[in-house]
């Protein structure tokens, strides 16, 4: 009878041994499946519990990281403009300037503001797209969508004397219609930001291994290999100097891997330095 009992209830002071743990952080601890057919089937049960809860608790583990991580980010990008902006509101208020001096640094102000203005909006996209648990999806027409973003860049473009092309091969694709154009938009900014002055950037839809594909192609500076694998962080720039000049946010990449995260769409790059970017959105 003792050794019966014993058998029964070994199997139970190991479960709670290990719940103890779980409830103390340990999340790795296994049970070996043993004894019977009923308590190998509660064994099993409760490994898949423990299985469960740990990757739970490293989901919740790597959002606060990356939360972290952005907060840290957008302290940093936050500092520069406001410490640029307070230097220069400061030596115009105890400096006598001339009128030429008095311009250029309300220009930087100006340019500094819109910049802290442009970050806050972009934060403020990117915390709702991922928020958003459903997104509403209509039918989009790509030739209309192409043209559209033809309009929207043209001014940048012509004054670069940056040349757009675009080819369609699909009708349509389905997803939220101004989340597709914002995506869009900002890859081909980047494309601009990247080629130089005469360069060119095409825009392509098409199937491909039954896939419908929106594609960006530039023949502007590239990236190397370590650049790519970084491209989509929140506040990375592959030119930092450019980017801030060009008024960038370091955000435009990452709103558009979580536009196309909400979309259960992929974002792929491929680039080679001095020669060219691809960019594909793959649905």
């Amino acid at each position: 009878m003792f050794i019966l009992l014993e058998y029964l209830f070994e199997p139970l002071e190991r479960i709670s041994s290990i719940s103890n743990k779980i409830a103390n952080g340990v999340y790795k601890e296994k049970l070996e499946i043993s004894g019977g057919e009923e308590i190998a089937e509660v064994v099993q049960s409760f490994n898949m519990m423990t299985d469960k809860i740990q990757y739970q608790m490293e989901e919740l583990e790597n959002h606060a990281r990356e939360k972290q991580r952005l907060i840290d980010d957008l302290a940093h990008e936050l500092r520069t403009p406001l410490t640029a902006i307070y230097g220069y509101a400061e030596y115009m208020q105890k400096t006598h300037l001339s009128e030429e001096d008095k311009y250029a640094a309300t220009n930087y102000i100006l340019s500094e503001s819109k910049r802290l203005k442009n970050i806050s909006e972009s934060l403020l996209e990117l915390v709702i797209i991922r928020e958003e648990k459903e997104i509403e999806k209509v039918s989009i027409d790509i030739a209309q969508l192409f043209k559209k973003i033809h309009q929207t860049e043209n001014i940048k473009l012509k004054e670069k004397g940056i040349e757009l092309v675009y080819y369609n091969e699909l009708k349509e694709i389905k997803g939220n219609e101004d989340l597709i154009e914002s995506m869009i938009v900002n890859l081909v900014d980047n494309a601009i930001k990247a080629c130089g002055t005469k360069g060119k950037i095409t825009m392509r839809a098409y199937f491909e291994k039954e896939k419908k594909i929106i594609e960006i192609e530039d023949n502007g500076k590239g990236m190397t290999e370590t650049q790519l694998l970084l491209v989509t962080e929140a506040f990375y720039r592959v030119d930092r100097a450019r980017s801030r000049k060009e008024g960038g946010t370091g955000l435009g990449l990452t709103l558009c891997a979580q536009i196309a995260k909400k979309h259960h769409a992929e974002l792929s790059f491929s680039s080679k330095p001095n020669e060219k970017t691809i960019v594909k959105v793959i649905f």
